[in-house]
């Protein structure tokens, strides 16, 4: 679980310039599923990860995944890499307004 969550980690911006989308969403699920095994930082870090590589394709997704982020950073004490989501969630949050303004 720890390695897998490292390289998950690890590749996250990687999928997400070189446009591997699909397959960063799936190595980041599978690494979601057994995330509880690891430390709150790496776990805070693969969300945000997935929360990235779900925007803007699901929108309502990667806000979950970046909320959990930043709830689990707050609620750990964890500093480094908060603001990553707090942005992301805010881009996502203006996108389903958007969205929602539009119909």
């Amino acid at each position: 679980a720890e390695g897998l969550a490292r390289l998950t980690g690890a590749l996250g911006w990687f999928w997400n310039m070189r446009g591997y989308v699909s397959e960063g969403r799936a190595w980041l699920t599978k690494a979601l599923q057994l995330a509880e095994a690891v430390s709150p930082a790496l776990r805070a870090k693969i969300l945000t990860r997935a929360g990235a590589l779900n925007w803007p394709g699901d929108i309502q997704t990667a806000r979950s995944y970046l909320q959990q982020s930043i709830t689990l950073q707050r609620d750990s004490s964890l500093t480094p890499g908060w603001e990553m989501g707090l942005t992301l969630a805010g881009f996502a949050l203006v996108m389903i307004y958007d969205t929602d303004s539009q119909e």
